[in-house]
């Protein structure tokens, strides 16, 4: 296995990236420019958190679960026999144009944490994947159809049913929302070699964002605060990523700018295997800051921050395998096997204070301030909750306080 190879191996399911809170008003809402650094410098501060384990739920070894809000209830795809070229749509010609029902089948489950254990409140299948977020109303779900289409849909964490909003005959999947209630999602048509991009508006106007003959542009990413857009664009071996600037609508069309734009080269020997494990892991749109990115970069096998139009990309230590940004702007990192706490996650990890021992990835922070950490055992997920404060330090203290912790 070639170090990149391995690299998105080994970021099969740990790695899970989402930046703050999202309300039921909108799909996302962050701090403001400005309000993201904390009022001390973490190494001036005392940090107490607690740590309430959840217990475990079955799962499908791989999907990253979504949590609602609120942190009382995550939707997890238990199971699921979806092809690698169908989660992707880089589908084989045969794929493209005929899949025997049940080819493509999947079970997400609804439960509800907010007490002593989780508890199952809905399940949706046969053929249900778990989508990238949750957004306004739910969370984001594909359901694959027998002749190799697929439609996407909000679901409600409990009650009604799924509402459509791509179900076309076209394979659509890999959809991320704006803070603004846009959205924006991957489209090939059946037969087809290309996957395109769709964006759009909250009134329902849409854009297509047309790839080259025979590319695939996946996994559309709204910045945080919906000024660009990003995505990977996969061909012939070739990968890479882009970034545009969103313009304002135009008759309440969306537009994505031209002018304003920049790609970075990847890899030029990624293999539709590399593309996938690069993309689905990465599951929550993958925001940093205002206007920055996070992304898995197979090329040099680490996780970097990526500076959208302008600035300057940053690399993540090795090893990094998740990282959250908080409400007040301090990052929560997978790191060598243990999750830790920092101002800056490309600092040295000796300056992070050790949060828990053990792979346990953070999932978007809740609007109560708790963080919902995930860590794969076999078929199963264990699920905690994590609480952090921060007060400011005595004179005559110097070190940092834990008020529970464990190891895994």
């Amino acid at each position: 296995m070639t170090s990149a190879a391995g690299f998105a191996a080994r970021t099969a399911l740990a790695v899970i990236f989402l930046a703050g809170c999202r309300t039921p008003t909108g799909p996302t809402t962050r701090p403001a420019a400005g309000q993201t650094a904390p009022s001390l410098p973490l190494s001036a501060r005392q940090v107490r958190f607690s740590i309430e384990r959840l217990g475990s739920v079955a799962h499908d070894t791989f999907t990253p679960p979504v949590c609602s809000p609120d942190g009382r209830y995550i939707a997890v795809q238990v199971e699921s026999t979806a092809s690698m070229e169908f989660r992707i749509g880089l589908a084989t010609t045969s794929q493209k144009r005929t899949q025997a029902p049940g080819t493509n089948h999947g079970t997400v489950v609804v439960f509800d944490i907010s007490g002593p254990a989780p508890v199952e409140v809905r399940r949706v299948g046969p053929d249900v994947f778990l989508g990238r977020e949750a957004v306004a109303g739910g969370f984001l779900i594909q359901e694959a159809n027998g002749d190799g289409s697929a439609d996407l849909g909000v679901l409600p964490w409990i009650g009604a049913g799924a509402d459509w909003f791509a179900a076309d005959g076209a394979w659509n999947a890999l959809t991320a929302a704006g803070p603004d209630g846009s959205i924006a999602w991957s489209r090939r048509s059946l037969g087809s070699d290309t996957v395109d991009i769709v964006v759009q508006s909250p009134d329902g106007s849409r854009t297509t964002i047309d790839a080259p003959s025979g590319s695939a542009l996946l996994a559309p990413t709204f910045s945080t605060d919906g000024s660009q857009l990003a995505w990977l664009r996969f061909n012939d071996g070739v990968l890479d990523w882009t970034c545009r600037r969103v313009e304002p609508a135009q008759s309440g069309v969306p537009r994505i700018g031209q002018a304003a734009a920049v790609t970075v080269g990847l890899s030029d020997r990624a293999t539709s295997r590399a593309a996938f494990q690069a993309i689905v892991p990465l599951a929550a749109a993958v925001r940093w800051g205002t206007s920055e990115f996070l992304l898995a970069d197979p090329g040099i096998g680490r996780l970097v921050i990526m500076p959208g139009i302008t600035g300057k990309r940053r690399l993540l230590p090795p090893g990094t395998r998740a990282a959250i940004q908080l409400a007040d702007g301090r990052a929560l990192v997978l790191q060598g096997g243990r999750l830790s706490l920092g101002s800056d996650p490309s600092a040295n990890p000796t300056a992070w204070t050790v949060v828990l021992d053990g792979d346990w990835a953070p999932l978007p922070q809740a609007c109560d301030g708790s963080t919902i950490l995930f860590r794969a055992d076999g078929a199963s997920l264990q699920l905690a909750r994590l609480r952090i404060e921060s007060e400011a330090r005595s004179s005559s203290s110097s070190s940092t306080s834990n008020s529970s912790s464990s190891s895994s």
